[in-house]
């Protein structure tokens, strides 16, 4: 597997996740069709510190799930990573992705003409899912090995 295909698989499976957590392509009163274009969900946290929807039919935490978040600040990192959010990081990281190509699979194509392939940005961003399975060691550059040592 290549970093593109891998990268590429890993964005494929947030946006599928970003597109599953929203109840929008639903009948609702708001959308009383089920066809695209529909706007993805966005959620907000409350004066309570509870994560509600922003579009959406009802609210994104369910009582019946064991409550809502365990503090004010993981209700905000919940919101921050609503399914709108999501959708347009993902198509970023695709537009980061494709400037980044190879023709050759030794150069990058948009970095110096002496970058090797892949290039510290793809690096970089394959090291966002460093923790999965399909994650190669030799892809990891120091930037992914800094952030993994100061915990981020």
């Amino acid at each position: 597997m290549t970093i593109a295909v891998f990268i590429n698989a890993r964005l494929t499976e947030r946006e599928q996740l970003a597109r599953d957590a929203t109840e929008l392509p639903a009948v609702t009163p708001k959308y009383p069709a089920k066809k695209p274009p529909w706007e993805p969900e966005q959620w907000r946290v409350d004066s309570f510190g509870d994560v509600v929807t922003v579009n959406g039919a009802s609210n994104p935490l369910h009582a019946d799930c064991g409550g809502g978040p365990r503090s004010e600040a993981v209700a905000q990192l919940i919101a921050a990573n609503d399914p709108a959010a999501v959708l347009r990081e993902v198509a970023f990281q695709r537009g980061v992705l494709g400037s980044h190509a190879s023709f050759d699979g030794q150069w990058c194509n948009r970095c110096s003409p002496m970058e090797h392939y892949p290039c510290p940005e793809l690096r970089g961003l394959a090291a966002i899912w460093r923790e999965h399975a399909d994650y190669r060691p030799e892809w990891a550059n120091d930037r992914s090995a800094t952030a993994s040592n100061s915990g981020g």
